[in-house]
C-alpha cells in the first residue's frame, strides 16, 4: 500500500532573527544534549491554524486575521531555561528554550492571534507554552538555567507551513508588528 503524502499543518510563529540564532546554537552547544540543533526550524509557536490541509479561502481568511493585527506592538521576548518536555508515548521529546513572565507579551499575541481567527481556525483554548525546540531526544535531568537569558524583539509573525514527516517549514507571508 502506497503511503499517503505528508499533510502540511499551518501556524502562525515569532522567528528569530539571525544573530538570535546563533545565540541559541551557542548556547545549545554549550548546555546541549548532544542532539542535533533543528536550526533551520527555530520558531515560537504563537497559535496553530485548526485545519491541517487549508483550502485556499480557509488560508486566506488566516492571513486577513493576522493583517488585521499588525497595529500590536513588537515586543522584547526573553528566554532563560532549557527544559525536556516529555510526551507519553515518545522516546524523543521536545527539548525547548523557555520562560515564564518574560513571555507574557507572546501570550498576549497568542490570544488576540486567537481572538482574530475565524471560529472555524481556532484550537480548542489550552495554555500557551511559550517555548522554541531546539531538538529532540532523551532531554534533561533537570531545567538548566542560562547564565545568560536570550533575547529577541519580537518585530512580525509569520504564517508557517510545516510538511509533518518532512522536517520542512515553509514560510508563507510575515507581518511586521508596530514599531513604538
Amino acid at each position: 500500500m502506497a503511503r499517503r503524502p505528508p499533510s502540511p499543518f499551518h501556524f502562525f510563529a515569532a522567528l528569530p532573527p539571525p544573530p538570535v540564532a546563533d545565540q541559541i546554537a551557542t548556547a545549545w552547544q554549550r548546555f546541549g544534549t548532544g542532539e542535533p540543533l533543528r536550526r533551520d526550524k527555530l520558531h515560537l509557536t504563537l497559535i496553530p491554524v485548526a485545519q491541517s490541509d487549508l483550502p485556499p479561502d480557509r488560508l486566506q481568511a488566516a492571513m486577513q486575521a493576522a493583517g488585521d493585527l499588525i497595529d500590536l506592538p513588537a515586543f522584547p521576548l526573553t528566554f532563560d531555561r532549557l527544559e525536556t518536555w516529555p510526551q507519553r508515548g515518545r522516546q524523543d521529546h521536545p527539548l525547548v528554550l523557555t520562560c515564564d513572565a518574560a513571555c507574557q507579551p507572546a501570550a498576549r499575541l497568542s490570544r488576540a492571534l486567537r481572538d482574530a481567527l475565524p471560529a472555524d481556525l481556532r484550537w480548542p483554548p489550552r495554555p500557551f507554552r511559550p517555548h522554541v525546540t531546539l531538538a529532540l531526544g532523551k532531554g534533561f535531568p533537570d531545567p538548566i538555567a542560562l547564565p545568560m537569558p536570550i533575547t529577541w524583539q519580537v518585530r512580525q509573525l509569520t504564517l508557517i507551513q510545516s510538511l509533518r514527516g518532512k522536517g520542512h517549514h515553509i514560510a508563507l507571508m510575515s507581518w511586521p508588528l508596530a514599531d513604538r
